[in-house]
């Protein structure tokens, strides 16, 4: 009778601690991980593999800081990664661009205005993961220090910046992909300003030719910043001269000779490793991370369904609030947005998107609209758009 009672026990003891029973006390089988590098993972894959993933994305980081140092700006923001463990998960995280390219079911930079994601397939044992990885962190780096970068610079920075690596003297960039130079030996060139044309996320434009587009926008950057390093190296060159550059670009990519350079390697230090903290997020908070993501993806629809689910279970989650403002913004219906995102700025946990958005449907009322980029620049000191609209007032009422 007593080990009856002992194994009736151990059976409600390991249904208590299902999935299921987990979801239903509102809880999610989504983790979240935070490091001492701001990085942040949250992952539907169980805990090895997030922190698995964490390490990795936290080596990433501390490569490019200690190779580039004040090269570039350093990353203000936590690193919000997304990490499902399927490829369903990937797909609705990166739409239809998973199509034109199935090397974002790996790894995807997720831009949205103000911000920069990365969607991450846990567990994958794609055999490039990491040279994709860094690829698409990459992506969020530029976006940091150069902005709304042209599409054949942003590929391209990042596949050259891939290639870095660092050494007991200093670090070594730019040796030569293997897969780029054989296609660019096998394949007649896009003219340069055909290449320049190309716009964001519409590759496929490049006259069918992907892996020239991206094989191209890598030996131009090579040609860019490797001709510069008898002087100052820096991260991304400058606006190129066409009119002399397509002859020489040519020459130099009929002689295949793509160099490795060597930097000085930076003495930034790294943050102290410590153990991530790590918490269970309710099901709430799991639809509304994938919706602040989703709604500025090709489907917005898509993040539009994730925080109405996230309402359903918890009407004052503040991030599925400004997700739903921010599809009536994006798709022109001015009222409705305002009213969402007014939602939004009103909690405690508010972001500052959410201050900002609400100040821009409310420029008609300057004291509203003030009132709330000030608090967007409270939350992100030096948020240049909201300053920017602060100085336009003043301009309008100096008093």
């Amino acid at each position: 009778m007593r080990h009856r009672v002992m194994l009736a026990l151990m059976v409600v003891a390991a249904v208590q601690t299902t999935p299921a029973a987990a979801q239903r006390r509102g809880q999610s089988d989504w983790i979240e991980l935070r490091s001492a590098n701001r990085t942040v993972v949250i992952s539907d894959a169980g805990e090895p593999a997030a922190r698995e993933l964490l390490a990795r994305i936290d080596r990433v980081r501390e490569t490019i800081s200690a190779g580039l140092g004040d090269l570039v700006r350093d990353l203000d923001e936590p690193l919000l990664v997304i990490a499902p463990r399927d490829v369903n998960g990937m797909r609705e995280l990166v739409g239809d661009a998973a199509k034109r390219n199935r090397g974002l079911l790996v790894a995807a930079s997720l831009p949205a205005p103000y911000s920069h994601h990365l969607a991450v397939r846990a567990g994958t044992l794609e055999s490039r993961r990491a040279e994709i990885l860094m690829h698409e962190y990459l992506h969020r780096v530029t976006q940091v220090n150069v902005g709304d970068a042209a599409a054949w610079l942003d590929e391209g920075l990042s596949e050259f910046w891939t290639t870095i690596e660092l050494h007991e003297h200093g670090v070594r960039v730019g040796r030569e992909l293997p897969r780029h130079a054989r296609t660019l030996r096998s394949q007649r060139l896009i003219p340069l300003r055909d290449l320049m044309a190309v716009s964001r996320g519409r590759y496929d434009l490049a006259g069918g030719r992907l892996a020239l587009f991206y094989a191209q926008s890598w030996a131009l950057v090579h040609y860019l910043v490797t001709r510069s390093a008898s002087s100052k190296v820096s991260y991304a060159p400058g606006p190129p001269e066409l009119d002399s550059l397509e002859k020489d670009f040519q020459s130099y990519v009929r002689a295949g000779r793509f160099d490795a350079i060597d930097l000085p390697r930076s003495d930034r230090v790294a943050p102290v490793a410590a153990e991530p903290i790590v918490r269970v997020l309710t099901q709430a908070e799991a639809f509304s991370l994938r919706a602040s993501v989703t709604v500025y993806g090709e489907k917005p629809g898509v993040g539009f369904e994730l925080a109405e689910r996230a309402l359903r279970l918890d009407p004052s989650q503040p991030l599925a609030l400004e997700g739903k403002g921010v599809y009536f913004f994006l798709t022109n219906r001015p009222d409705e947005a305002r009213m969402w995102l007014k939602a939004a700025a009103e909690h405690p946990s508010a972001s500052f998107r959410a201050h900002y958005y609400y100040a821009v449907l409310n420029m008609g009322a300057p004291l509203v609209a003030q009132t709330h980029l000030k608090k967007a620049l409270e939350l992100k000191p030096g948020f240049a758009p909201a300053l920017e609209r602060l100085r336009s007032f003043a301009k309008i009422h100096p008093n």
